[in-house]
This record gives structure tokens, C-alpha cells and sequence, in this order.
């Protein structure tokens, strides 16, 4: 029977926490993620998209624990200061806390505000020196909470893909009219013909309109492809005007994971120039952009080129693509100090997505698969 509240002794059964309390940390750790204090978000700006070499997820539930930081692969959880880890009914103090993760296979770290916000060389350090420190890690599932029982649909998990243990995460975003639909709508279909025996889900996310808070789901419209029994898609609104997910987003992957499915596709609604929230929930990010940005000034204000795995130019029939992806390879190299890679060797690629078995999707595709494999 599992327990609610923790009294002391661990047990496997209490950290696979039933779906209520699962539910509230769900709730309770989307919260504090929104309201997060400036030193985790300092911390996270250093440690988000593998910057140093090791992928952290933010605000990740652990049994009956949420951790602000954690790295799976080495088994290593970060706290700081002034965050909660934990549900207000439960009383534990940061020593009980660390055993009780101890047992199930976690390291801690545990950093102060000030240590973070004027010391934050020194915590990296410490960071990077206890990560090499351990082992890899294989951290049992079932053990920290995170669920593997089949779906309504029938659908188990698949573990040992070709995208590596379990289901492997596509962002793909972008400004409006960039054509991210039909960039996704090309991958779904070639995913599917490429490997005949997986599933496929897409998460897509559309804007709510301020004035009339509806949203028109408008993806849809271009995906052809999905219209196939291992082929599963779920619209979701942002329910606010400004942003490029819904709140839910989390959850939608957990379920898709879930239910079995061997690659999802997270596509944001259209963004502005310094929106890279899709990175938070992705193992690979595509930006997907047009020739049309304006002057070349206009890319230094662009997030996504310092965080994006790939890049693709759409709709590279325009006049002017050519320079566009000169121009973005130039500043590509400025952001990630690449200036003595070649052209060729970055992971910029220009497309057609509305021209069928277009080259540059094809290339885009092979650079995609490579990124996840790599993740």
C-alpha cells in the first residue's frame, strides 16, 4: 500500500507515489518552477541544454522529493536554498531528506542563494568535480516514481530503441509562419517510413487570443501524415496570450512516454525572438526560422541560436536564402565560438518543407537522428 507522508523507512512501494500525491507534486513543482528565485535561475542558465556536458532536468520529481536540479545519467540531485523540495505536509529536515534520496540511488548537492549568485564559478566547479566523481547510473524507474504501466490504449513501454531507453523528445519552434508544421508534418512521415515498426506521437501547442481566449488549432491543418495507426496527435492551447506552451505540456509528455510511444514531438506555438522555454522539456531542440528575419543585426536577439541542437532555414526558396544562411552560420559561430568550423560541419540546414522529399528535409531528418543519439 502506498503512503502519502513519509515516516522514516523506505520502501519501494512508497516511492512509486500514488496518482494523488503524484498529481500535487505535479502541481507543486509546476508552480515553483514559474516562481523560481533568481539564483536557480542563474544556476539553470548554466546547466540547461548540456552546457557543461552533462544533461540536468529542472524540477523533477524523485518519489516523493522535487529536485530542483537533477542529472539522471550520474544519479546526482542540486538543491537550493529558498526552493521547496518537497509537499508542505511533509516535515522532513535536509539531512532526512538526503538519506531518504540516498537510498534510492542520489547524490546531493546542496547550494546556498549567495554561494550561487556571487560565487557561481565555485559551484560549477564543485558541480563538475563530484559529477566525475560518479559512476553512470541506470536509476530504477519504478522506483522513483516514474509510471511504466500500460496504457487505456495497450501501448507499453519500449525500452532499448533506436533513440536510445525509452521515449526520446523533439522541440521543434520558431517564429510564426516559419512553416513549423509542415518541417514536422515532413519528419512524422518520414519517421514512420523509416522505421516501420515504431509509434509516433505529436504534442502541439497553439496560441490562445487574449480577447476571445479561444484557439484556433490550427496545426492540424497542415499535418498530413498523422492519419496512420502508430501516429497519435494531441492540440493543446496556451490558454495564455503570450506564451509558447501551455502549462500541461509536462504532463502531455509523461502520458505519451507512458502509453509506449518510442519518439514524441513537442512543436511550441510561433515565438518571439527570446523565448527558449521548449528546451526545458526536449532532449533535442529544432529552431525552424525563414530567409525573412531583417537585417543581420536582428540574429544576435535570437535565443534559440545559442540553444538550438539543429537549425533550419525554411522555406529556402525566397529570394535572399542564401545570404540568410550565411548570415546564420556566421552568427552560429559567433554564439558557440566556432570560428574555425566549416560551413558544412554546422547544424544548419536550409529547407522546402511544402516541396516533396525535398533534399534539405532529408539532411535535416539524418542531422535529427544523429542529435538524438547523441543525447
Amino acid at each position: 500500500m502506498n503512503e502519502s507522508v513519509y515516516n522514516g523507512s523506505i520502501t519501494v512501494n512508497q516511492f512509486k507515489a500514488d496518482p494523488l500525491v503524484y498529481a500535487k507534486l505535479k502541481e507543486y513543482s509546476l508552480t515553483h518552477r514559474k516562481e523560481s528565485t533568481v539564483a536557480e535561475s542563474v544556476l539553470w542558465d548554466k546547466l540547461r541544454n548540456k552546457k557543461e556536458g552533462y544533461k540536468f532536468l529542472r524540477q523533477h520529481i524523485i518519489g516523493q522529493f522535487i529536485a530542483d536540479f537533477v542529472c539522471l545519467k550520474k544519479g546526482l540531485v542540486i538543491e537550493v536554498d529558498g526552493n521547496h523540495h518537497q509537499l508542505p505536509e511533509m516535515k522532513l529536515t535536509d539531512e532526512e531528506r538526503s538519506r531518504a534520496l540516498k537510498e534510492l540511488g542520489f547524490d546531493v548537492l546542496r547550494f546556498n542563494n549567495e554561494e550561487i549568485l556571487y560565487h557561481g564559478d565555485e559551484v560549477i566547479d564543485k558541480i563538475h568535480s563530484r559529477l566525475s566523481k560518479l559512476p553512470d547510473k541506470k536509476i530504477d524507474e519504478e522506483k522513483i516514481g516514474v509510471y511504466t504501466d500500460s496504457s487505456p490504449t495497450g501501448g507499453s513501454r519500449r525500452e532499448g530503441t533506436k533513440f536510445g531507453e525509452g521515449a526520446s523528445v523533439l522541440g521543434i519552434t520558431g517564429t510564426g509562419g516559419a512553416g513549423k508544421s509542415s518541417v514536422t508534418d515532413e519528419i512524422v512521415r518520414r519517421f514512420l517510413n523509416n522505421f516501420t515498426d515504431k509509434t509516433i506521437a505529436v504534442i502541439s501547442v497553439d496560441p490562445s487570443k487574449r480577447k476571445t481566449g479561444g484557439a484556433l488549432l490550427g496545426d492540424r491543418i497542415r499535418m498530413n501524415s498523422i492519419s496512420h495507426p502508430r501516429a497519435y496527435m494531441r492540440s493543446l492551447a496556451t490558454r495564455e496570450s503570450d506564451k509558447a506552451l501551455s502549462a500541461h505540456v509536462e504532463e502531455a509528455i509523461d502520458v505519451c512516454k507512458a502509453a509506449g510511444f518510442d519518439f514524441i514531438i513537442l512543436e511550441s506555438a510561433g515565438v518571439g525572438q527570446s523565448d527558449v522555454s521548449i528546451s526545458d522539456y526536449c532532449d533535442v531542440s529544432l529552431y525552424v526560422m525563414t530567409p525573412e528575419y531583417g537585417a543581420a543585426s536582428q540574429l544576435e536577439k535570437i535565443n534559440m541560436l545559442d540553444y538550438a541542437d539543429v537549425i533550419a532555414i525554411n522555406k529556402f526558396d525566397k529570394a535572399g536564402a542564401l545570404d540568410a544562411l550565411s548570415d546564420v552560420r556566421k552568427q552560429y559561430k559567433r554564439n558557440h565560438q566556432l570560428f574555425k568550423s566549416k560551413d558544412e560541419e554546422l547544424p544548419i540546414i536550409g529547407t522546402v518543407a511544402s516541396k516533396f522529399n525535398d533534399d534539405g528535409v532529408n539532411h535535416l531528418f539524418e542531422l535529427l537522428l544523429k542529435a538524438i543519439e547523441k543525447k
